[in-house]
């Protein structure tokens, strides 16, 4: 244009385009050129914020540089001569002929370029002017440059009237750069990048050319990147950083665009041009137009933000009345459209105005479902919002109710102070049955006194309702499960081992409707040793208890689950428990639910322990303690907090052990059944340590702890026989006998039997030792208590070195070695640890014996049992024995299909045709194995 005919000739550019788009770069390279060509310019740019300030364009043509004298004058007289129009009238015709002429006389030998910046802002005078000069470009000799926000088929934007498609004009329109047109900018500042890394910067910037300079220009958050090879940069956080700022910059010089993206902010996943214009009243045709005029810079994907950084910096820019007006107008908008209560309740929370009666409503129908979708911090503000309505006292009870019950999830402690609220219903009888069992929980959990209180309250008005007979029950095994000293009110619990059955069937309910599979009763404790068979649950007096109603129980049933499944380890159910944990940590994730997969991942690490998984043990305790802080565990947190202590003791990490120790414990701990759990873990940790006689005290302290009728469901870790290796090490062997013996009078199995026939192997009759340590093996060998097999096969083992049994002896060694190693413990300790069974030296199985571990089970060892998973080689070991498909399903509580997957996956490992080529290869290495029992 500044070049040829096209230059005398004069003519008009209309460039096009969003913010960030590069217009204004194009404008400055433009007049760049035409100062080396000679030619003199005019250059103005327009802001919003004058709009109402007539002739500002013209203000600014007059302060141009190089503009003559009489050109000034000339522009100043028809800027002061001129009366300002009002709003949408018409400039003066006279006043446009002087301002034609006064330009003219700038053209006279060379092209005058008239360049206007963002020219869709200029006041309604100076627009008039420019309309003016455009039409009138050819006879003058003037090239006037327009850049405009908007695009070439739609126009300006914000509706202002099209320019007129006089001869010579041509427009552009500058659209965002695709992917390789960022990758090029990208590799001119920064060199070779990989395609991975520059879609990365492509995907958040949507090819604007302001974003991707601004996102270049931190260097700490992007470069060094490429260097690598990333495929992306890695300081996200700093990138969202620098896009906010750089996106409210682009928006902030153009307020109808800002105000179009702040509806589509507040709209969040909702959002659609027509709402947006309905939200910001701006009219669906202009909204319409901003939104593809944003979506064209890259600014917009659709009516959505790419980034969520953006989306903030535009929310941010709202001061706090038109922020709670607009989500207000929101909420109103989307519940028109019939949008579900989840998606109207954020905004009436953003709103933070008091709800309505209608509201409230909402606000709970949205929490139910937030917490279903794993939402429950969002669910606890629409609750918390509830809260503050104009509600009757039973309304207000049920709403902190649901609100407490939420929060559980997240840190039961912040539950605590809603707890005095609902006692006071309670005391007022605003609660039902099942909300009183909610209420007891939370009690029981946090030592609170009013346990009792609500127990009784439970008890008295158990005749006026269809369940009451159930509540007792339910409350009865959560007293069972945590306390020690139920009220009397609730009945009596019955002679020693009268109550264990319907603890048993309640457990059994509880957990075949959260694993949605069957129980085998026989997996579950039935009573102290002699007890006939196990419960039957059909019968009246054990009939499933449901521990709470269907509003309550989400929120209250992983951790009465846990509590479930913490006694399922104490009895020795491994698979059911360790199966248990896992299906609750798949429920409740734990960005969505910490406390809830807290609860879980201590479960599971209990029966990982118990099994003598100290690695796993030790993995999954350490993060329910981090996941949870500590004063949201109430008395539970001596749950993972013992199974922490123990595994890193038996890891050989006392530190770490004495570290967790010295964590304070809430004093009612200690008052309640769990405190027995949290005193074992620490006397084993003294006991390991060389405290004998601290140990001894922790262990004896248990003894009040439990209550008699309970006795028979702990038959994994148990004070008598913790106390009888205590009095061993102390060397007072008459002591530990006699614990040692009434353990043995009270146990049927369980890996507590397993090491009090370990004790009495060391102090009992000599001539029945080797007999002692073989039903040891065979007990621990039932109960799947890998890590005390592998001492009582220690103990086995040198018995038969001493009798000369050698051949005998190596394999048992060699199977406690790899047992050893399978638990994460160190051989040389476990050796160690069992000096109290026999005084003689081990003797190191002779590995480089050929005969010894060509063939046996060693040999198996180092190559079968490292190509499988923990759960492939269950499934494995089982088929090998002959077990069916159905049978293997229902010993580790899974379907049929899933064990025919799993062998599916062995065969192809081994290289094995079937079940009978698994048996050969596995034959020598079963006996390793947990085997099951029946």
């Amino acid at each position: 244009m500044l070049q040829g005919d096209q230059c005398d000739r004069g003519g008009g550019l209309v460039v096009y385009g969003g913010p960030g788009s590069g217009k204004t770069t194009l404008m400055r390279r433009f007049l760049e050129l035409a100062e080396e060509a000679g030619a003199p310019f005019l250059s103005a740019t327009g802001f919003h914020a004058e709009r109402g300030l007539p002739y500002s364009i013209l203000e600014q043509f007059a302060c141009s540089p190089g503009i003559s004298p009489d050109a000034r004058r000339s522009l100043v007289r028809l800027i002061e001569t001129g009366a300002p129009p009002v709003h949408g009238g018409d400039v003066p015709a006279p006043l446009l002929r002087d301002l034609a002429d006064a330009l003219r006389g700038l053209a006279r030998d060379t092209p005058l370029v008239v360049a206007v910046d963002d020219a869709h802002h200029a006041d309604p005078a100076s627009w008039q002017c420019l309309l003016h000069l455009a039409r009138r470009a050819r006879c003058t000799g003037i090239i006037t440059v327009l850049t405009c926000v908007g695009t070439r088929r739609e126009g300006i934007a914000d509706g202002r009237p099209e320019l007129p498609d006089t001869p010579g004009r041509r427009t552009v329109e500058l659209a965002a750069l695709t992917g390789s047109g960022v990758r090029r900018l990208v590799e001119e500042r920064l060199g070779t990048v990989s395609a991975g890394w520059s879609a990365y910067l492509h995907g958040i910037s949507g090819g604007n050319r302001a974003l991707v300079q601004a996102l270049l220009c931190d260097a700490s958050g992007l470069r060094g990147a490429p260097a690598h090879g990333a495929d992306a940069p890695e300081a996200a956080d700093g990138t969202g950083k620098v896009l906010a700022v750089a996106y409210l910059g682009l928006l902030r010089r153009h307020p109808p665009l800002l105000e179009c993206a702040r509806a589509l902010a507040v709209l969040g996943e909702h959002a659609t041009p027509e709402l947006a214009a309905r939200l910001s009243e701006g009219g669906a045709a202009a909204t319409g137009r901003q939104v593809r005029t944003l979506d064209r810079a890259g600014l917009l994907d659709g009516a959505g933000f790419r980034h969520p950084a953006a989306r903030s910096a535009v929310l941010e820019s709202l001061d706090r009345a038109e922020r709670s007006r607009l989500h207000r107008r929101c909420a109103e908008l989307l519940a028109e459209e019939g949008a579900p209560a989840e998606a109207v309740a954020p905004h009436l929370v953003a709103a933070d105005e008091r709800p309505t009666p209608a509201q409230v409503v909402l606000l709970r129908t949205a929490a139910e479902r937030l917490i279903r979708d794993g939402r429950t911090e969002e669910a606890v503000r629409c609750l918390r919002l509830a809260e503050r309505a104009d509600l009757d006292e039973r309304q207000r009870c049920a709403v902190v109710l649901e609100r407490a019950a939420a929060q559980w999830h997240i840190n039961p402690a912040m539950a605590c102070p809603g707890t005095d609220h609902l006692l006071a219903g309670m005391r007022s009888g605003l609660l039902d049955g099942r909300e009183l069992n909610l209420l007891l929980t939370w009690l029981l959990l946090f030592g609170r006194e009013e346990a009792h209180e609500v127990a009784v309250r439970i008890a008295g008005t158990a005749a006026a309702t269809p369940d009451g007979r159930e509540r007792i029950q339910a409350a009865r095994l959560l007293f069972a499960l945590i306390h020690t000293d139920p009220p009397e009110e609730l009945g009596a619990p019955g002679a020693p081992g009268e109550a264990l059955p319907g603890i048993a069937a309640t457990m059994a309910a509880w957990t075949e409707r959260v694993l949605g599979l069957p129980v085998d009763p026989a997996d579950l404790p039935a009573g102290p040793a002699g007890a006939d068979g196990a419960p039957h649950r059909d019968g009246p007096a054990t009939a499933p208890v449901p521990l709470m109603g269907p509003e309550q129980e989400r929120h209250q049933e992983c951790i009465t689950a846990c509590l479930v499944g913490t006694a399922l380890v104490d009895y020795g159910a491994f698979p059911l428990a360790e199966r248990l944990g896992e299906e609750l940590m798949a429920r409740y994730p734990a960005a969505s639910f910490p406390a809830s997969h807290a609860a879980a991942a201590s479960l599971r690490a209990g029966a990982a322990l118990a099994r003598g998984d100290l690695r796993r043990a030790a993995e999954l305790a350490d993060t329910a303690l981090e996941l949870l802080p500590d004063e949201g565990w109430g008395v539970f947190l001596s749950a993972p907090l013992g199974t922490a202590v123990v595994a890193h003791t038996l890891l050989g990490r006392p530190e770490t052990a004495a570290r967790y120790l010295e964590r304070p414990v809430p004093d009612m701990l200690f008052r309640t059944r769990l405190g027995s759990t949290y005193l074992l873990a620490r006397g084993h940790h003294y006991l390991a340590t060389g405290r004998p006689n601290a140990a001894l005290g922790d262990f004896t302290a248990c003894e009040t702890a439990l209550e008699p009728g309970m006795d028979g469901l702990y038959r994994v870790a148990r004070w008598r026989t913790s106390a009888a290796e205590a009095y061993l090490a102390m060397g007072r062997r008459r002591e530990a006998r006699k614990l040692a013996e009434e353990e043995l009078a009270r146990l049927d199995g369980g890996p507590a039997r397993g090491r009090a026939l370990r004790i009495m192997a060391a102090v009992g009759d000599p001539a029945r030792r080797e007999r002692y340590l073989e039903e040891a093996v065979s007990v621990l060998r039932d109960c799947r208590a890998r890590l005390d097999l592998a001492y009582a096969l220690v103990g086995l083992g040198r018995v038969r070195m001493e009798n000369g049994a050698h051949q005998e002896a190596r394999p048992l060694l060699q199977e406690a070695r790899w047992l050893a190693d399978v638990c994460g413990a160190s051989y040389e300790r476990l050796t160690a640890g069992a000096g109290w069974e026999a005084q003689a030296a081990v003797p190191e199985p002779r590995t480089a014996d050929p005969a010894a571990l060509g063939t046996g089970p060693a040999a198996a060892a180092s190559h079968v049992r490292p190509a499988l998973s923990e759960a492939e080689w269950r499934v494995a070991v089982l088929a090998a024995e002959g077990r069916s498909n159905r049978q293997i399903a229902k010993r580790f509580y899974i379907t049929v299909s899933t064990v025919e997957q799993h062998l599916t996956r062995v065969y192809r490992k081994l290289s094995v045709e079937g079940r009978s080529e698994l048996a050969r290869l596995l034959g020598p290495f079963i006996r390793l194995e947990e085997r099951p029992s029946g």
